[in-house]
C-alpha cells in the first residue's frame, strides 16, 4: 500500500509524507474515533438536546460509530467552488451555472435534502476565470433551455 502511494505523489513523496507540522501541536488534535463524542464533547457546556443531536449525527450513515463525519453543506452551498471562494468579487452563488453544479454533485453523493437555489444570474464560471465551459453553454444552450421551460408552462 504504501508503495502504491510513494508512486501515485512521485517527486513529492519525500516532502509530503514526511511532513511535520509546526503550527498545530499534536496534543491538541482530536482523531476521529468510537469513543470521540465522550472524549472531546462529554465535559462541554452543551446541553443535553444538542449532544442528542450531535450523537445521532455521528451515529448515522456509512460513517456511523466510527468518529468520522462527513458534512455537505448544500445549504451554504456547493456552489461556493474554489474558484468563487477566493474571487474578488465573488458573487455569483446564485449563477445558474454554479447553483446546478451544486445540485448535480448533491443527487451524485446521495444527500437527503438538497435545497436548492433560485438562479439569478448566469455566467459565474466565466465571471471567476474558472472552468472549461463552451462559450455556447451560455449563448445557444441557454436559449434552448429558455424556449424549452417557456414552451412547457
Amino acid at each position: 500500500m504504501l508503495e502504491q502511494i510513494v508512486s501515485l505523489l512521485g517527486s513529492e513523496a519525500e516532502a509530503s509524507l514526511r511532513h511535520a507540522c509546526r503550527t498545530i501541536p499534536k496534543e491538541r488534535l482530536h482523531l476521529p474515533g468510537p469513543d470521540l463524542l465522550e472524549r472531546v464533547h462529554a465535559d462541554s457546556d452543551r446541553n443535553a438536546r444538542v449532544m442528542r443531536s450531535l450523537t445521532a449525527i455521528f451515529n448515522h450513515g456509512r460513517l456511523a460509530g466510527t468518529g468520522f463525519l462527513s458534512l455537505l453543506p448544500v445549504d451554504q452551498g456547493v456552489e461556493h467552488s474554489a474558484g468563487a471562494s477566493f474571487a474578488p468579487n465573488a458573487d455569483y452563488h446564485l449563477s445558474a451555472d454554479l447553483t446546478g453544479q451544486a445540485n448535480h454533485l448533491g443527487a451524485i453523493l446521495g444527500a437527503d435534502i438538497i435545497k436548492p437555489k433560485q438562479a439569478e444570474n448566469n455566467g459565474g464560471y466565466t465571471a471567476l476565470n474558472f472552468g472549461k465551459a463552451h462559450k455556447k453553454v451560455y449563448s445557444e444552450l441557454l436559449i434552448m433551455v429558455i424556449y424549452h421551460q417557456k414552451n412547457q408552462n
